[in-house]
């Protein structure tokens, strides 16, 4: 009996610490880890003068979208890349109340306290998830032909240790996307704030699969101000569709100030990036 009673203990303690992460990011990424906590930015120039952005002080709060070595996105040339054998990437994504925010950057949609990704051991919590017009990484040979797709969605997570990891998975025109077409019925969402989705979200038309068995693994930033770096990045080498009436639809709520919301892809470096599956 007290054995069960001490598992079940351990069982509520790992609750309370996911949850306390995971609400304490999700107050943040609407703010640092999505629209940035400094001065006002756009995608005007894709994100090349962020750096030189000033607060009220004369600081440079974004300086490291500047100098940093391990910046995102990037593009991915499968020429250099290092096959590893590696565990697949897990999705437990539960179904839960949602709610949508377009915070004048992105439509993001913020999760409740309860859902993962797992890559072996590791876990990370699912805090949100958002949308990039067209996609910020790119797949091609280094300056021949790297391919930027119609659009990009990022799930945005955090470990126990308070490390964060992201999923992005690139989006194709094709079939009409089940979950995107929830998020696109929001009431009012071309206003800027946070709406109540109405209807369920079947998000694994959003994934390539409960188990993305193929992936870029590198280690990355923030794609957005500050551009705070130690970032696990996992990009999915299969696609999502949606129809070409529906990323119009989301380009349209996220293109606030005439510019499509991506930014340039940044220099790997001396940066290995992983590769698993085909």
């Amino acid at each position: 009996m007290k054995k069960i009673m001490d598992q079940e203990s351990e069982r509520m303690k790992k609750k309370l610490v996911i949850g306390g992460i995971a609400a304490a990011l999700l107050a943040c990424s609407s703010g640092a880890f999505a629209a940035g906590a400094g001065p006002a930015w756009d995608y005007q120039q894709q994100g090349a003068d962020w750096a030189s952005l000033t607060d009220d002080e004369g600081h440079f709060p974004y300086k490291t979208c500047g100098d940093g070595q391990v910046q995102s996105p990037i593009n991915i040339d499968p020429t250099q890349t290092v096959r590893r054998r590696t565990p697949s990437v897990r999705t437990i994504y539960r179904s839960v109340p949602l709610n949508v925010q377009n915070n004048g950057h992105t439509i993001q949609v913020n999760y409740a306290p309860g859902s993962m990704m797992k890559i072996g051991k590791k876990a990370y919590y699912l805090l949100q998830f958002h949308f990039h017009a067209g996609s910020e990484n790119t797949v091609g040979v280094d300056g021949v032909d790297e391919h930027r797709a119609a659009a990009e969605v990022h799930f945005v997570h955090m470990n126990s240790k308070g490390k964060l990891g992201v999923l992005g998975v690139f989006i194709e025109k094709g079939r009409k996307n089940p979950a995107l077409e929830a998020i696109l019925k929001t009431h009012d969402l071309d206003e800027i704030g946070k709406h109540d989705i109405e209807a369920p979200i079947k998000i694994q038309s959003l994934l390539p699969g409960r188990n993305v068995n193929a992936y870029y693994n590198f280690p990355g930033s923030l794609t957005t101000p500050p551009c705070t770096e130690g970032v696990n990045w996992y990009v999915a080498k299969k696609p999502v569709h949606a129809s070409e009436a529906q990323i119009q639809a989301l380009r349209d709520l996220m293109w606030h100030d005439g510019y499509e919301n991506y930014r340039s892809t940044q220099p790997r470096n001396d940066r290995v990036v992983r590769e698993k599956g085909r």
